[in-house]
């Protein structure tokens, strides 16, 4: 800051320009005098310019006429209207030319321009919200769709039974159920398919097969069927009794007569063994096997789950079938029989073979045909080595028979001749 000669100094900082600023409205009565009248007028007035500091007040009353004069053209040039001639045309001048860059943009401009940043940025939000709430209006009712499809979906392939109300407790539901028709219900159930029977001493009996229960509540009524008094292995007459109860304590009962017989000389029971027979093939062969493969395992059953035994059945064949399948033991013809209700029942062509010199012992075997020609097929296990006879020509067979007191000497002219291709090594095991 420049120093007159003989003047104090001058404060030339810029004068508040805000309209609620006291010490303008107070200074500013006086400046359209530029220092002659106005800050004669207060200055003189002395302590009414509060706001003013002292240098000012001082100054303004020793250059009274000064900056009216000389001092206040040059005040005027050098600063181009600053505080010289009129203040309120200073403004307007020199100083004033400083706020248009920069402090007047900051004074004028700034606030609004924060306000519309501000308001640009909640209208940003405000968008950014509806389209959110749009999503989520979108994604419900595509959901409510969605489950409106499915239901209708349900419903129009439900079948009719399955319009079966939802019991969401079945405990209580079935037990208040069973507790209101108990108490109504007071007829007993119905049992039919009761029949006599007659057996032969020693054979088995169902005694429930073709027996039914049903009644007018419940639905299943357990049948208990009293054979106490029946004795199979014992010819006689014997009662069975059938009862049912139902949940209402109903009771109904019905009774058979049983009859045990002695069998009669030759009898046979062929239907009982071929589904004894039957149930066994099931269990070991399958359908794609070739008849080679079904005879193969037909002889592996015989051979390893009959155990031997001096003692049979020999009134027929099918009474050793039966023996061997129930016991699973036999001599010679119940493994014989056994293997020819197997292979009949498998569809392998097969004819029984009868050793011709019984002097020293029977014996039996068959011969079967799997579409390669006749086989021997003995299944009957013999002590040593050498006893796997499956699928064995003519002269592997007599050659072992030789070797073993005649074991399966047999009149050729009664059978027809084996294949003479070898298809089994008699000491090989499968």
């Amino acid at each position: 800051m420049a120093t007159n000669k003989g003047y104090p100094e001058i404060d030339s900082r810029p004068l508040r320009r805000r309209e609620g600023d006291p010490s303008y409205r107070t200074s500013g009565n006086g400046r359209s005098g530029a220092g002659s009248g106005t800050q004669r007028s207060t200055n003189a007035g002395g302590q009414r310019n509060t706001a003013a500091d002292s240098r000012r007040t001082a100054y303004a009353k020793t250059q009274q006429g000064s900056r009216a004069g000389g001092q206040r053209g040059a005040y005027a040039g050098s600063t181009q209207g600053g505080r010289a001639a009129d203040r309120n045309g200073g403004y307007s001048g020199g100083q004033r030319s400083a706020y248009p860059g920069g402090q007047r943009n900051r004074y004028s401009g700034g606030p609004q321009d924060e306000e519309a940043r501000r308001r640009a940025a909640a209208r940003k939000r405000e968008r950014q919200r509806r389209k959110r709430r749009k999503r989520i209006i979108l994604i419900v009712v595509l959901i409510l769709l969605l489950a409106a499809i499915a239901t209708g979906v349900y419903f129009l392939l439900r079948s009719p039974k399955d319009e079966t109300p939802v019991n969401f407790n079945p405990g209580a539901s079935t037990a208040a159920t069973q507790g209101s028709t108990a108490s109504s219900d007071k007829e007993p159930p119905v049992i039919s398919g009761v029949q006599d029977q007659t057996v032969f001493v020693g054979d088995s009996i169902s005694y429930k097969k073709g027996v039914t229960v049903t009644d007018n509540v419940d639905q299943d009524v357990k049948l208990e069927v009293d054979t106490s008094k029946v004795d199979l292995n014992q010819a006689g007459t014997y009662t069975v009794t059938y009862t049912a109860t139902d949940a209402a304590g109903n009771q109904a009962s019905a009774t058979a007569t049983i009859t045990v017989e002695e069998k009669p000389a030759g009898y046979e029971n062929k239907a009982e063994m071929e589904s004894m027979a039957q149930e066994i093939l099931d269990k070991i062969i399958t359908s794609d096997m070739t008849q080679m493969e079904k005879a193969q395992k037909i002889y592996n059953w015989c051979h390893g789950n009959i155990s031997y035994v001096n003692t049979s059945d020999k009134s027929s064949w099918i009474n050793g079938a039966i023996q061997a399948f129930e016991s699973h033991s036999g001599d010679c013809f119940n493994y014989f029989a056994a293997a020819k209700a197997l292979l009949t029942a498998a569809g392998i062509e097969n004819i029984d073979v009868v050793k011709s010199d019984t002097s020293h012992s029977s014996h039996f075997w068959s011969l079967v045909n799997c579409g390669d020609g006749w086989y021997h097929f003995d299944t009957t296990p013999r002590k040593g080595d050498g006893d796997y006879f499956f699928m064995v020509t003519d002269d592997q067979l007599e050659e072992y028979s030789k070797a073993h007191d005649n074991s399966h000497i047999f009149d050729h002219s009664l059978y027809p001749a084996t294949s003479t291709k070898v298809i089994t090594d008699l000491h090989a095991r499968d």
